[in-house]
């Protein structure tokens, strides 16, 4: 155990040492150095903690993007249904009105064809 406590007691000499060698160095501003390494790392961590923040805000904003979008996808995907829908029932319905135009010609035919055969049973008593 002695060889334990010898280490021990020259790792604190050798602590001592350098400690004494740093107040050579830095003097009284060795004080004033730390103090704004630890205003440094103060700020530090605050500014890794704001991006943190912001971080999760972007990816917050990221999922709600990316719902919006998909919501439009679909409101855009069940515009263009209804689009075709609505072109379908048109040419639908433009067949249709086609349809009763064609036979309202008809009717004007058959209209023509009765003017016809009044005048010729008309004709026929008259002879």
């Amino acid at each position: 155990m002695s060889d334990m406590s010898e280490k021990a007691n020259q790792d604190k000499d050798v602590r001592n040492e350098m400690d004494e060698i740093r107040e050579i160095i830095y003097g009284e501003d060795r004080s004033k150095f730390e103090s704004e390494i630890q205003q440094l790392r103060k700020e530090n961590k605050q500014l890794m903690d704001k991006i943190n923040d912001l971080k999760t805000r972007c990816e917050k904003s990221d999922s709600i993007l990316t719902e919006n979008v998909d919501g439009l996808k679909k409101t855009y995907e069940d515009n263009k249904n209804i689009t075709q829908k609505l072109e379908a029932l048109k040419e639908e319905i433009m067949s249709e009105l086609s349809k009763i135009n064609e036979s309202k010609l008809d009717k004007s035919e058959i209209g023509q064809a009765f003017i016809e055969w009044g005048t010729r049973v008309r004709d026929k008593k008259s002879s």
